[in-house]
């Protein structure tokens, strides 16, 4: 799964709009009927919701958010979520975002 992710991040980072919605929008689908996903799991869908969302919006400010963007931060426990997840895929919109300690 984090292969994936770190795929979308990077067209993210190259502010690659149109691929990053595509890549975001088949993990997404991909992920939308496991019920099973662990926090960490639950993190980086997370995360792609809101690259995706960003990509979306740079290109389309007139249109609504497809719902497959929408995200919810503060039902992610981020304490419980693991440094390594958090120091690769920064959720800085999360509330209670801190910055991951090196271990």
């Amino acid at each position: 799964m984090s292969w994936k992710v770190c795929e979308i991040q990077l067209l993210s980072l190259l502010q690659w709009n149109a691929e990053t919605i595509e890549k975001a929008n088949a993990f997404l689908l991909e992920q939308a009927n496991k019920n099973d996903l662990t926090l960490d799991q639950r993190y980086l869908v997370c995360f792609i919701q809101w690259l995706g969302q960003r990509a979306f919006l740079e290109i389309s400010t007139d249109s609504p958010t497809p719902s497959l963007f929408e995200y919810n931060v503060s039902a992610i426990d981020v304490e419980q979520v693991k440094p390594r997840l958090k120091r690769h895929f920064p959720l800085r919109v999360h509330p209670e975002w801190k910055v991951p300690e090196l271990t």
